[in-house]
């Protein structure tokens, strides 16, 4: 099972590749 910190992490770096692949 995931810690609350990977998860945290995770999120953070998939809005960050969804913003970034916007423009």
């Amino acid at each position: 099972m995931l810690s609350y910190n990977e998860i945290f992490w995770l999120r953070l770096e998939c809005e960050y590749i969804l913003k970034s692949s916007k423009g």
